[in-house]
């Protein structure tokens, strides 16, 4: 259950950003964007991300703070890994 809340929860956090780039990529407005079904939101939502948007801004700036927290390339114990980003719930990259 805690897996789930986690793989949807996001969105909460996100509404208005999600209404801005859902009027700017699939010209729905909020009110016809609460009104998808739930799977069809969420796979609209979690595509966001990749358009030039607010949530590609957000998840760009997520992965840039972890790459920062990471260190510098070539260290021990870099290795790719799961980062929790606003647009989907992981997102793989390599520190290396």
């Amino acid at each position: 259950m805690t897996a789930r809340i986690e793989q949807v929860g996001w969105v909460l956090e996100h509404r208005r950003d999600l209404e801005t780039d859902f009027r700017a990529f699939y010209h729905l407005s909020p009110r016809s964007m609460y009104a998808l079904p739930g799977p069809e939101f969420m796979a609209l939502a979690y595509r966001t991300a990749v358009f030039s948007g607010v949530m590609a801004a957000r998840v760009a700036k997520l992965a840039e703070d972890e790459r920062k927290k990471a260190g510098p390339a070539g260290q021990p114990g870099q290795e790719t890994r799961k980062v929790p980003v606003t647009a989907s719930p992981h997102i793989e990259y390599s520190t290396a």
